[in-house]
């Protein structure tokens, strides 16, 4: 262990992984500070939340909209009054007034802020009936057959075959999603704010390939710390040295992991702390609220909390950058220079992406295809959900990075027997 201490600190007192890790961290600021804009009305619905709680199945949604009803009637009193007239909804009002605070408008700011948090409130009324209908028409059959209708080459029957027994299995998800009523559970309006594909995408989806960076850099400088000084033919001359490398690979994965947790800890600490999620730790991430285009819902295929959700994803992204650090240990046994170690893994990345690409859809090998550890960087809002019609089935997200991590291991077998026996030149 004290030897693979001592090399996880070559790595990490390195001056360009600290460096990365602070710039990586003030980029993900800026990004999650871009949406700040937002946080006023988030936090509406999280007062509403903690009032009414989530669940908008039964008694929680009547409570809402008795409510919303008593806001617009005392509401209506202060228009009638001002205005001489009163208003079927805040919506209606909006749109004839939207200057609320101009000196013309004889509103106070309390009044406006009663405007605003009626319009929200108003939003999410209307929003569960609309749901109720959406879910209940829904057929995962016809949106397998509409996505695969749109697509520009033909698939073939095997392979429609096989995606429309998967979407079967998501109609039966489906049917007992309705049946809990996942799908009627206050969140984040995601037609308005986007905020899961926000988080899931734009921040964790931009740490994905930050950690992966770290990753690379980290393993690449381990395994070839002595090759990059030309101290090798001192370090590797005897039996022990050949057998360092084992410790190497320990201390790198090691190291690409405590820096991904650092990177993953303070960023998404600080999203939290900016984005009031309180209430909403506990809600369904199936619920229809979180939809952010009409037909396209966020469907998982298990009964996950946020909370839950969260953690499965933090989790997978770990595994990847396990991946991610192995390829690089697996080239460092090959290329004796941590700069072409880091070119050779672009050149894997960019086959990763590219073999989706001239794989014919009407082979069955698509489904091969899609199922490697760099199209998972694609979709993080769409782990362990339906999403693309070769990636829409339980296990893809398992399958992929199980797969992955064997086969990276039988790859580093015979790489280190090759170091073991290799000229020292």
């Amino acid at each position: 262990m004290r030897i693979i201490g001592l090399e996880m600190a070559k790595a990490l007192r390195s001056p360009l992984v600290a460096g990365l890790l602070v710039v990586f961290t003030a980029l993900n600021l800026f990004v999650m500070y871009g949406q700040s804009y937002q946080r006023e009305e988030l936090q509406m619905l999280s007062a509403l939340v903690s009032r009414f709680g989530h669940d908008m199945n039964g008694e929680g949604y009547e409570q809402l909209s008795a409510y919303y009803k008593s806001e617009l009637a005392a509401f209506n009193t202060i228009t009638e009054a001002k205005l001489g007239r009163t208003y079927d909804s805040a919506a209606e009002f909006a749109g004839s007034n939207s200057q609320l605070l101009d000196p013309a408008r004889p509103f106070t700011e309390d009044e406006v802020e009663l405007t605003q948090r009626l319009l929200v409130t108003e939003r999410y009324v209307q929003a569960v009936p609309e749901l109720r209908e959406q879910y209940a028409a829904m057929d995962m059959r016809e949106i397998a057959k509409g996505m695969l209708d749109i697509m520009t080459e033909p698939t073939s029957d095997k392979v429609d075959s096989i995606v429309y027994a998967n979407y079967d299995k998501l109609e039966q998800r489906v049917i007992a999603l309705r049946e809990q009523g996942e799908h009627l559970h206050l969140f984040f309006q995601g037609v308005v704010h986007k905020m899961h594909s926000f988080l899931y995408k734009h921040v964790i989806g931009l740490m994905l390939y930050q950690m992966m960076l770290l990753s690379v850099l980290i393993t690449a400088q381990i395994m070839n710390y002595e090759t990059d000084r030309n101290t090798h033919p001192l370090m590797y001359a005897t039996r022990r040295g050949r057998r360092l490398q084992r410790d190497k690979l320990a201390a790198a994965l090691f190291s690409s992991l405590l820096a991904a947790v650092v990177l993953l800890a303070v960023n998404l600490t600080a999203y939290f702390r900016l984005f009031d999620y309180s209430e909403l730790w506990q809600v369904p991430i199936s619920t229809g609220l979180m939809r952010e285009f009409r037909f396209t819902p966020y469907i998982a295929w298990w009964p996950f909390r946020f909370a839950e959700y969260l953690g499965a994803v933090v989790g997978l992204a770990m595994a990847l950058q396990l991946i991610f650090a192995g390829f690089a240990a697996w080239l460092a046994h090959y290329v004796r220079n941590s700069y072409f170690v880091c070119c050779m893994f672009l050149l894997l990345l960019g086959a990763g992406w590219v073999v989706t690409t001239v794989t014919p859809p009407g082979s069955l090998l698509i489904f091969a295809a899609y199922a490697n550890p760099f199209q998972l960087l694609w979709v993080p809002h769409g782990w362990f959900m339906m999403k693309n019609v070769f990636t829409t089935y339980p296990s893809y997200e398992l399958v992929t990075v199980g797969g992955w991590l064997v086969i990276v291991a039988a790859l580093l077998g015979p790489a280190r027997r090759h170091f073991i026996r290799r000229d020292l030149r």
